[in-house]
Parts: C-alpha cells; sequence; structure tokens
C-alpha cells in the first residue's frame, strides 16, 4: 500500500494522526539544515525551535483575529507588530554579524569546536617543555582545553619551548592554530635564530576554540633535534596546536 494513501486513510479514521505530518516536516526541515554540511549541532535545534515559536505565533493570531472581542484583536495586532519589529532588528543583527562582525561574528557560531589539526608533524601546543618555558599554562582561564595561554595578564615575558618532531634535517612549512580576540604577535625562533618577529598577528574574534585560526607562518631549512620557541613580551594568543609539513 502507498504511504501516503495509508496516512490519508489513518487521518480519516483518527484525525489526531495528521499531527504526524508535522512531526514528518520538522524532520524534514532538519535534514536540509543538515545537508548544508553544518557541524555545530546546535544549529538544527536553535533552527527548529525558532520554526515552532513562529508556528505558535499564528495559531494564537489566527485564532484572534476570529475573535469577536475587541480586546483580543487589539492584542493580535500588537503581537504581530511586535512580532514584525523583532524580525527586523535580528535580520539587521544577522547582517551586520556576516559583514562587520558586530556585535558578534556569524563564523563564532558556524564553525566547529574541534578544529581538525592537520600537519605532517604536529605539536600539541601542551607539550611544551616546562623548565625551558616561562609564564605559560595549559587548559587554564577556562578557554579550552588543549589551549596555552599565559598564566597572567601583566606585561612579563611569556615564552613556550618545544621539541621539533623530525627525524630529518629538511624544509619544513610551520603553521600555527591559534585563537585571539586582540592583536598578539609572536617571535618564532629555531635554535638561536629569529625567523619570523609577528607570527599570529591576526584577530580571531574570540578567545575559545570555537575561532581557531590555522595560519602559515613561512618555510624555513630545520634541523633534526632543534628547539622551536614562541615568545613574546607581554600576554600570548592563545596557542593550540604547531604543524610542520615537509616541503
Amino acid at each position: 500500500m502507498n504511504p501516503f494513501s495509508l496516512l490519508k486513510e489513518s487521518i480519516t479514521k483518527v484525525p489526531f494522526v495528521k499531527y504526524a505530518l508535522g512531526v514528518a516536516g520538522i524532520a524534514a526541515a532538519i535534514a536540509i539544515i543538515k545537508s548544508f554540511g553544518i557541524q555545530n549541532n546546535h544549529i538544527p535545534i536553535i533552527s527548529i525551535l525558532i520554526m515552532l515559536g513562529l508556528m505558535v505565533l499564528l495559531f494564537i493570531f489566527s485564532s484572534f483575529t476570529r475573535s469577536v472581542d475587541v480586546n483580543l484583536k487589539r492584542g493580535a495586532y500588537i503581537l504581530v507588530y511586535t512580532t514584525i519589529f523583532i524580525t527586523c532588528i535580528s535580520c539587521f543583527l544577522l547582517a551586520s554579524s556576516v559583514f562587520f562582525d558586530f556585535p558578534k561574528p556569524i563564523t563564532r557560531y558556524l564553525s566547529s569546536p574541534d578544529q581538525e589539526i592537520v600537519g605532517d608533524n604536529v605539536i600539541n601546543a601542551c607539550d611544551f617543555i616546562p623548565l625551558s618555558s616561562k609564564n605559560i599554562c595549559c587548559n587554564c582561564g577556562g578557554f579550552g582545553d588543549g589551549l596555552v595561554t599565559n598564566d597572567g595578564d601583566v606585561n612579563q615575558e611569556n615564552k613556550a619551548v618545544y621539541e621539533i618532531p623530525i627525524s630529518l634535517t629538511g624544509t619544513y612549512e610551520i603553521a600555527i592554530y591559534y585563537t585571539s580576540n586582540a592583536p598578539r604577535p609572536i617571535q618564532i625562533t629555531l635554535g638561536n635564530i629569529s625567523v619570523n618577529p609577528s607570527a599570529c598577528g591576526g584577530v580571531t574574534h574570540g578567545w575559545g576554540k570555537e575561532t581557531l585560526r590555522r595560519e602559515s607562518e613561512g618555510e624555513y631549512k630545520i634541523d633534526k633535534g632543534m628547539l622551536l620557541i614562541l615568545d613574546r613580551y607581554g600576554p600570548l594568543p592563545h596557542i593550540r596546536a604547531i604543524t610542520l609539513s615537509e616541503k
């Protein structure tokens, strides 16, 4: 038997079955939203809640307009105009968020909180050498697991020192995954030579993993056993990982 014919006959026998169409519509909306490839699981839930809220408003308004009570009709019009006002403000803020990052950047909500770290040789930021590093800490401040930050906002020398996990001397691209809501450029030193004095100087519009950015810091000749040093006099950007890709 055709499923649609079965559903139609079921509605005829049991009128309440018609609400199954509403459930199917919600499921279809979820499927459509998922098809856009959005990884943030909160987005579909929020979308469905908004849709259900608008359905309730529509039901209330249609009920009020059929009423003969003048006060109820007046309430219906107030409800409609209020909804239109809120919708216009929301559209304005959405456009402002997309084009001007105000009040908050839209990417903060659409980005995956667990961005994949890609590279031939990955150094987790928390794997710094404790005795050689200065004034930094891992997983502190509540910004997210795996992020390295300085242990205070005062002006001081902050330094993270890492062993480079390569087996052969060669040319490698260094990329850093970081997040920062203010310009905080750091210096990259290989061995005893400063190779980049202004790495990670961009703004990602956040301090947590949801605004994590990968930034290529250049290609350099790296010897086996060499140390990589990230330092700055002042607060650091929040660093998640360093990758080295052989060229």
